[in-house]
């Protein structure tokens, strides 16, 4: 029943080791949000710990990069599938990172421009500020 609060706090906590450089607690809170319900029973958590999972892990050994991208591309299906627009949008922008990674500028630009506009659309500056910021490190800056 109550699994789904501690899903959604471990990727929340997750999130934030992740922000503040602690990528081993990171990846165990991900890693931990992963096993705590069915595939199936809580969209939201789900997708939130799969994502989180890819961020951490990707952070933690750069060469699972083709491991973190599935877990993050099959968070944003889940995402899209449910209409999670806020969640796909930031799933776009972790996604975009791991495309950075593998040198791939352009789609990462089209992921980027394509989280700008619905963090636009709902009005979420914040996330807006991240993906500009982003932006300019792309050869070309800023679109």
């Amino acid at each position: 029943g109550t699994t789904y609060l501690l899903r959604w706090a471990l990727c929340w906590l997750s999130d934030s080791y992740l922000s503040k450089g602690q990528v081993d607690q990171a990846l165990d809170a991900a890693a931990r949000a992963l096993t705590l319900s069915s595939p199936g029973s809580d969209a939201y958590g789900e997708s939130r710990a799969t994502r989180c999972y890819g961020d951490a892990l990707f952070r933690k050994d750069p060469r699972r990069l083709a491991e973190a991208e599935r877990n993050v591309e099959s968070a944003i299906r889940l995402q899209l599938d449910k209409g999670m627009r806020p969640q796909a949008a930031i799933s776009f922008v972790s996604h975009a990172r791991l495309l950075r990674a593998r040198n791939e500028d352009e789609d990462a630009r089209r992921l980027l421009d394509r989280a700008d506009k619905l963090f636009e659309e709902m009005e979420m500056s914040w996330h807006r500020r991240v993906v500009a910021d982003m932006l300019t490190t792309l050869p070309g800056g800023s679109t």
